[in-house]
């Protein structure tokens, strides 16, 4: 019933109008995170988001599912386990250090994945400030690459093999 007692007089046409803008910014924003929520699911890898500390706080299903792991494993540093361990010390340097400066986040990775084969990933982040310039989060989007480097190679493959044959 909001802030009105029993005895008030009824809404005037100005707060009706005023409450029913209110109530239609508010679906569209609904409308917008679910938008947003089901772009970041159908990412083949997915979306997170850290804190301004840089510890995961949220990644998306299909981070999970390729991991074979739960949020609880991969929450805060956990992420850095799934590291192929030639990258692991360089991404954690890299990541402190791009949290430390702010600066955008940019790197392929290769996590280890639930068919215990290592993936290769572009990870891209970004950080979210305040008002006052200060990291408020990180957001950030992996996209699983194997395809696109199969194919590469696949393509490199072929042209070594048609200048082979020419010569």
């Amino acid at each position: 019933m909001g802030s009105r007692s029993l005895n008030s007089n009824p809404p005037s046409e100005r707060e009706r109008a005023a409450e029913t803008r209110l109530a239609r910014s508010l679906f569209e924003i609904h409308l917008w995170q679910e938008r947003y929520r089901a772009i970041g699911e159908s990412i083949p890898f997915g979306i997170w988001i850290c804190d301004a500390q840089g510890q995961l706080t949220y990644c998306s299903k299909a981070i999970l599912e390729l991991l074979g792991m739960t949020f609880e494993q991969v929450a805060g540093a956990g992420w850095y386990g799934t590291l192929h361990p030639d990258d692991a010390a360089d991404t954690e340097r890299a990541w402190n250090e791009c949290v430390r400066t702010g600066a955008d986040w940019v790197r392929l990775l290769r996590y280890r994945g639930k068919d215990e084969q290592y993936h290769p990933v572009l990870a891209r982040g970004r950080a979210l400030r305040n008002p006052d310039d200060t990291i408020r989060e990180w957001v950030g989007v992996n996209f699983d690459v194997s395809y696109l480097i199969g194919t590469y190679e696949r393509l490199l493959n072929d042209q070594s093999a048609k200048a082979g044959a020419k010569s």
